[in-house]
């Protein structure tokens, strides 16, 4: 976790999932200011997240967990 440098995000992720996470990110209709992502435990099986940044603000965040 120490790798997801926005701070709302990694506060958005609760504690019990410290282990590593693989992070997909998605760019729309704004380019880099306007990112969706998906985080997934190490191997890709299992949602734990996801969420919109818009301007760097993180909007709407949903825990899987």
């Amino acid at each position: 976790m120490d790798d997801i440098k926005n701070e709302q995000v990694k506060a958005s992720i609760p504690n019990e999932n410290n282990q590593e996470l693989k992070c997909w990110i998605f760019f729309y209709d704004g380019g880099a200011s306007n990112v969706v992502y998906l985080l997934q435990d190490k191997e890709g099986l299992e949602n734990k997240g996801i969420g919109l940044l818009k301007d760097g603000e993180l909007v709407k965040p949903i825990s899987f967990v």
